[in-house]
């Protein structure tokens, strides 16, 4: 079986250490939380992002981009996951 997952990034500028990706947090709601992303295992807030779906299939990680709006980021990622979990039950068959 193939091995696919999806996940919520923020894309941003590090001044520190230029392009960087971080994991999107998501609030005590399960809704995503505007701006946020955890950095090791801090959960910080950043003005300037993007969200991006970190898609891997086998080896392979792509990106898509998304923009900043956080209620489109996470349908997008759901939409993503059920279009998967299809794929991969078809591949188990």
């Amino acid at each position: 079986m193939a091995n696919l997952a999806v996940s919520l990034v923020i894309h941003l500028t590090d001044v520190e250490r230029g392009w960087m990706r971080y994991p999107a947090v998501r609030g005590a709601n399960g809704r995503i939380r505007p701006g946020y992303a955890m950095v090791g295992k801090e959960v910080i807030r950043f003005e300037r992002f993007s969200y991006q779906l970190r898609t891997c299939e086998g080896k392979k990680t792509k990106y898509e981009p998304l923009g900043t709006d956080a209620l489109k980021a996470a349908a997008a990622l759901e939409q993503k996951e059920s279009t998967l979990e299809a794929t991969s039950a078809w591949l188990s068959c």
